[in-house]
């Protein structure tokens, strides 16, 4: 397994992809691989760039919603101590699940691919895999077959 903080792309962006690539054994490719996500990394970027980085008054907003929204605020909170970037209580892996779920069953976005339809959908969080609903339908008892109908002269 491979552990990379988050603030590794920001201190030496080269050398954090350098670790994944040599971690998924690119040999030879990592200097072509290093050189296409470059333009991904931020200290690179010309000031002004848009692409690439928010103005902090654009940002405002967003972290007004986000502080404004208690299951958004609160699943942030755990996940932030749970990585060791704040002090807090330590969740467990049963709470931060009915966080998600509560997350997903009140919010409509798309980009959330492990909520479907207001649901956590089961094994679909690789660090949760117990977490979730299984969406498939409940089922039945199954009825016979029907051996009268299949050995009549109609069919």
């Amino acid at each position: 397994m491979l552990s990379i903080r988050f603030e590794e792309f920001d201190s030496d962006f080269d050398d954090a992809f350098s670790r994944i690539f040599s971690f998924l054994d690119s040999g030879a490719a990592i200097p072509s691989l290093l050189k296409e996500a470059a333009q991904y990394d931020l200290k690179r970027a010309q000031p002004g760039d848009e692409k690439h980085v928010s103005a902090s008054e654009d940002k405002a907003p967003l972290r007004a919603f986000i502080l404004g929204d208690a299951l958004l605020r609160d699943l942030l909170d755990s996940l932030s101590t749970l990585l060791g970037y704040t002090p807090g209580r330590l969740v467990g892996p049963n709470e931060l699940c009915d966080q998600l779920r509560s997350l997903c069953a009140t919010t409509n976005v798309k980009f959330l691919q492990w909520c479907l339809s207001g649901r956590v959908a089961l094994g679909q969080i690789a660090s949760l895999p117990e977490c979730g609903d299984d969406s498939r339908p409940a089922r039945s008892v199954p009825l016979p077959a029907p051996t009268a109908f299949l050995r009549s002269a109609e069919w």
